[in-house]
């Protein structure tokens, strides 16, 4: 039979994921509830009632991330991260510093002089220290030490994380430069993590892609959805037609519109063949800007 907590906290995801975020709360309450009587009756130690009280509100903050309730967040977040360091974290470990990630990203929606300053820092802070657990680990495997697979995807992905966070970041501050560099680093990271011809890899190219283009950074966008094209072709992933659509609608903003058309009707074809709705609609509106712009009104 599952602990009652757990199924309380699985309750609570449950309901969440179906935005009945006032019902999860409460769930989330409740398992608070049984953990401290738990503790309360000696059922369990101080390590794992702590334990289990960050587990619940690293979830409840999380939620607050959804709800877009910042404040909530960065207060339940600062409380686990409390948690961490009394069960014997050290500020560099991965646990902490994915905390440090998820504040310093809430930091960066804040308005505040002093929370971007902290956003910043954040993200320095834990690209720093990811890079030299990322580097002892590679000293080691060098070595021929044996070194979980696992865990050393987990470290890469935790320091790819905080590179694209804070290439993010840096793009709203109009850095561009130095934001292209941050998501490059991401993506050499990423290569290692996914594989280099995944559909993750090229996804995330895509993606990135996109973002550049609404700071009107085409030549890299471009460079980047060229390579993820070239990643999926003949591959059958659903991805393929977004990314070729995507191309398109870069090329339509550019006002190159005979490329523009020529990618959005192979996205389309490719869409329909692969039964993607959204891609469907996404090429049959790039096709219908390129008909407006090609025949001006008057």
């Amino acid at each position: 039979m599952e602990d009652p907590l757990v199924m309380e906290v699985k309750n609570a995801k449950l309901l969440e994921s179906r935005e009945s975020f006032t019902l999860a709360e409460e769930r989330y309450h409740a398992a608070l509830r049984l953990n401290d009587e738990r503790s309360q009756k000696g059922e369990i130690d101080a390590q794992k009632f702590t334990a289990h009280r960050a587990w619940i509100l690293d979830a409840m903050a999380s939620m607050a991330i959804t709800e877009n309730k910042p404040y909530k967040a960065e207060k339940l977040f600062k409380e686990v991260m409390q948690l961490l360091f009394n069960l014997g974290a050290n500020p560099a470990s991965p646990a902490v510093l994915e905390i440090s990630l998820k504040l310093a990203n809430i930091f960066s929606t804040m308005e505040e002089e002093d929370k971007q300053l902290a956003a910043e820092s954040g993200f320095v802070f834990c690209i720093e220290n990811q890079t030299k657990t990322v580097q002892q680990i590679r000293g080691w495997i060098a070595q021929g030490e044996p070194v979980p697979e696992e865990g050393f995807k987990e470290s890469l992905a935790l320091l790819g994380w905080a590179h694209e966070s804070y290439a993010r970041f840096l793009l709203t501050k109009s850095r561009f430069e130095d934001a292209i560099k941050g998501y490059n680093l991401s993506f050499q990271l990423a290569k290692e993590v996914y594989g280099e011809d995944s559909e993750n890899y090229a996804s995330m190219l895509n993606d990135t892609a996109s973002i550049l283009a609404e700071k009107n950074l085409f030549e890299p966008a471009t460079k980047m959805l060229e390579e993820s094209i070239a990643k999926g072709e003949g591959k059958g992933w659903e991805g393929e037609a977004a990314f070729i659509i995507n191309l398109g609608i870069i090329q339509l903003q550019q006002k190159m519109l005979d490329q523009a058309q020529i990618n959005c009707e192979l996205g389309l074809k490719l869409g329909r063949k692969l039964n993607s709705v959204q891609s469907i609609n996404e090429a049959e509106q790039c096709l219908s800007e390129v008909k407006k712009l090609s025949c001006p009104v008057g």
